[in-house]
């Protein structure tokens, strides 16, 4: 069968006196002047077919399959606005891409920040393998979009307000182990019987990275365990189960959900990780170190944690002011 290509060439070189080696050449600056893929190649630059194998090399790197499917779920929506082929997606594009996400989809400065680090880790694999030459998101300044945290837990007043306004054990259970423990939502719903031992009033939980740490409750909370799995004839399997047949685990969505109710209750924006929160600056508030907190909130770096030293500032100055 006759290539295109040798037809062309045939038809061209009535006219010229192009040899194929300088038809070639004209040919591929032709194609790059014009953006011109071979179709060969277009499946293979498609941002989805090398969205799957970025995903299998971070399966490689040993990354959890929570955070290999917010990956997924992140770069696929990004793909349905910018539907491109990898070669030919822009700087323009991305801005275009964060103008939506910020005036369409309203999204919050930290969830923005969140999904420019995906994709930066996306295109910087894409130059790695070889796939780009430069990177369209090199000149966008994700830290613009870094949200100022507030790290300040709830004070004694609102937390027992919290506390009063729980209708049932499960959400009694909920509250005391997120003040007491500073889990997070994905560890506190992963919890299992035999990650609890009562004697040592510790848990196992599986943070970051599947990473295992132990953690410590309060009698009281050792003491809502034990009633709810009574109560509950829970002997293994989940911890926090559904109040509906089949009775499976709750999932973080759910948690999440409960939270929210008794916030509502209250009058106060109740959410898991204002919980936590609430847990490190009491600790800090007790005389626990930095250090010790850290390890109890699955911190990877101590620098995390020196957000909650914010509030021994504030007492050396109140200190201070009283002789100055």
């Amino acid at each position: 069968m006759i290539k295109l290509s040798d037809e062309i060439y045939r038809a061209i070189k009535k006219f010229t006196n192009l040899s194929r080696g300088e038809f070639k050449q004209l040919t591929r600056e032709v194609m790059e002047k014009y953006e011109i893929i071979p179709k060969k190649e277009q499946k293979e630059y498609q941002l989805l077919v090398l969205l799957e194998k970025f995903l299998f090399s971070l399966r490689t790197e040993k990354k959890s399959e929570k955070t290999i499917d917010g990956y997924r779920l992140q770069i696929t929506k990004f793909s349905e606005r910018v539907n491109k082929d990898i070669r030919r997606i822009s700087t323009d594009d991305i801005r275009e891409y964060i103008s939506y996400l910020v005036n369409t989809r309203k999204n919050a400065d930290g969830t923005i920040n969140n999904y420019l680090h995906i994709l930066q880790s996306f295109f910087k694999w894409c130059i790695v393998e070889g796939y780009l030459s430069q990177n369209p998101i090199a000149r966008i300044k994700i830290n613009n979009f870094k949200p100022k945290r507030n790290r300040v837990g709830l004070d004694g007043e609102k937390l027992e307000a919290v506390k009063y306004a729980c209708e049932d054990l499960r959400e009694k259970l909920i509250i005391e182990l997120y003040v007491s423990t500073g889990c997070r939502l994905s560890e506190i719903a992963e919890i299992d019987v035999k990650d609890i031992n009562q004697k040592e009033r510790s848990i196992e939980v599986i943070g970051k990275g599947n990473k295992k740490r132990t953690v410590f409750c309060s009698e009281k909370c050792k003491l809502l365990i034990e009633e709810y799995m009574k109560k509950e004839a829970i002997t293994d399997g989940a911890l926090l189960r559904s109040n509906k047949k089949p009775h499976g685990r709750l999932k973080p969505s759910a948690i999440q959900s409960i939270i929210k109710e008794i916030g509502e209750r209250t009058n106060i924006k109740l959410y898991p990780h204002l919980l936590r929160h609430t847990f490190a600056t009491n600790s800090r508030k007790h005389g626990m170190s930095l250090e010790t907190i850290q390890i109890l909130l699955g911190h990877a770096s101590i620098t995390t944690t020196q957000i909650y030293a914010k509030e021994d500032m504030e007492k050396i100055k109140n200190e201070y002011n009283r002789i100055a």
